[in-house]
């Protein structure tokens, strides 16, 4: 059965872990603030400020690139499928990757 998107509906249910990856990126711009005001106060908490950074951005991501792998191979049809139990390899992977 092949499903024929609208543009928003294909943004929203097969594009939407892109928005959530932005999203998660955006949540990083009061930590980059912080780093700015903690590098010139105090420069050696500067990189331990950058590790955390990083290691926000990529666990953060990490669950919305696993949807983004599902829905881009065609293996998930939608971003509802991921919501419930997990009846593919691809919605396991989701569920396990929480």
């Amino acid at each position: 059965m092949t499903i024929e998107w609208s543009p928003i509906s294909r943004l929203m249910f097969r594009q939407g872990w892109l928005l959530l990856v932005a999203g998660t990126c955006l949540s990083a711009a009061p930590m980059i603030s912080q780093l700015r005001l903690v590098r010139h106060a105090d420069p050696v908490m500067a990189s331990g400020y950058r590790k955390l950074l990083r290691a926000w951005l990529v666990l953060g991501n990490l669950l919305w690139v696993v949807m983004g792998v599902g829905l881009e191979s065609g293996s998930v049809p939608s971003l509802v499928h991921y919501f419930g139990r997990p009846r593919l390899c691809a919605t396991a992977a989701f569920h396990l990757s929480l």
